[in-house]
């Protein structure tokens, strides 16, 4: 026999007793009936450990064991207790596998929600549209409120007007002048250098569709010296004054009177020749005042056009 299978001692081995005689175990010629019950025992043991293993195989026939190899090896030595039950062989999953389906059941979850509430998801949008539009519809109804109230305002107010004012500003809008003329005052005027008498003067400022430029205050009489570039001392030019119908009463070209106003040159009119009728600037010393001449002399001019008739350019 090997070490294994030598007997472990017995509790009465060692010496006991006055006389100190050792106990050896029985031989096999003396064994008990008792020993043949244990050996009975041991084999209704086994009996029943079998039968439970064949129930255990027919309940999980068709499952294959994780390790056949083990499973023989087991089978073969007859070692282990209780029965030998086959595991279910289980397929390896991977991540990536995992993550798809659990990206395909996410992705169904969300379709099947939103077949699900569609309608309140529809109604939800219909309100929040209906919601917009009543801001603004409510926006527009206070503009047109605030508006309506200014013109009320406006409406309610006396603005006084200045009369000449305002009309001098229309003027100024409406005024539109032939080539080469400026305006002043709603009147258009222009200087012109060509060399002409009196009466040919006149009608080139016909042909424009106006006629000699009438002074007949302070302001358009400054206006129209500013509008003249002297050429040299005692540069003259014609405007529309004259006394042809009767000496010493001067009158417009348009028929009417001189007036109060003038701004005659020191010693004018003097009416030297007996023939000075036609009435235009002189410029002596710096300023520029009224002289009569003869009509017949040959001097430039200044003519001016009313707007709003038919002019020609």
């Amino acid at each position: 026999m090997t070490e294994r299978e030598k007997p472990a001692p017995g509790p009465l081995a060692a010496g006991s007793g006055a006389g100190g005689h050792v106990c050896e175990p029985p031989s096999p010629q003396n064994t008990s009936p008792s020993g043949r019950d244990g050996d009975n025992e041991f084999q209704n043991r086994r009996e029943g450990l079998e039968a439970s293993s064949n129930t255990g195989d027919n309940e999980l026939q068709g499952a294959p064991l994780e390790n056949p190899v083990e499973r023989a090896e087991i089978e073969q030595t007859g070692e282990g207790i209780g029965p030998q039950v086959d595991l279910p062989r289980h397929t390896t999953e991977t991540t990536a596998d995992r993550t798809d389906d659990d990206g395909a059941n996410e992705g169904r979850s969300l379709k099947n929600f939103i077949r699900a509430h569609r309608s309140c998801m529809v109604a939800v949008v219909v309100i929040l549209t209906i919601m917009a539009l009543t801001t603004v519809i409510l926006i527009i109804k206070m503009e047109i409120s605030q508006l309506s109230v200014a013109v009320a305002a406006l409406s309610n107010m006396d603005i006084k007007v200045n009369p000449i004012v305002s009309y001098e500003k229309m003027e100024k809008t409406l005024v539109l002048c032939p080539k080469g003329y400026r305006e002043f005052r709603g009147i258009c005027y222009k200087d012109f250098k060509a060399a002409k008498t009196f009466s040919e003067a006149a009608t080139a400022c016909l042909f424009d569709g106006g006629t000699l430029a009438q002074p007949k205050d302070a302001d358009i009489n400054a206006f129209l010296v500013s509008l003249h570039d002297p050429e040299d001392e005692f540069d003259r030019f014609w405007f529309g004054l004259h006394d042809r119908r009767q000496e010493g009463s001067f009158e417009w070209v348009d028929g009417t009177p001189l007036g109060k106003y003038n701004s005659w040159g020191q010693g004018q009119p003097e009416d030297r020749t007996g023939i000075e009728d036609c009435v235009g600037y002189i410029y002596i010393n710096g300023q520029t005042s009224w002289f009569d001449s003869t009509c017949t002399f040959k001097r430039s001019f200044i003519c001016q056009v009313t707007p709003g008739k038919n002019t020609m350019e």
